[in-house]
């Protein structure tokens, strides 16, 4: 459950468990859209507008936070790598007219 990011996590095995989920955001650029388009793929009965409307409204909540991942060892590693991923894959949806 603490991976559909309802709220904060709580202790330390919550803080692991839901940045080892979101460690895909901190791959190297080709490797983290070959995983944003099996995200997709998951979910091909929705519409695109409807799907990258909530993807947006989710990549944007994850930006907001103070820090993308919980525990020092992710945020260490990936932060940086994560953000400028989640930054150019924004830029690009936008471009595309998805809002």
């Amino acid at each position: 459950m603490v991976t559909k990011h309802p709220e904060k996590p709580k202790c330390l095995d919550e803080k692991f468990m839901v940045d080892i989920d979101l460690s895909s955001f901190g791959l190297p650029w080709r490797a983290f859209m070959r995983d944003s388009q099996a995200v997709r793929d998951e979910f091909a009965h929705a519409p695109d507008e409807s799907f990258f409307a909530g993807h947006l409204k989710f990549l944007n909540s994850l930006i907001g936070r103070p820090t993308f991942f919980f525990t020092d060892f992710f945020q260490t590693r990936y932060e940086a790598i994560a953000r400028d991923n989640i930054a150019r894959y924004m830029k690009d949806l936008h471009a595309k007219g998805y809002s």
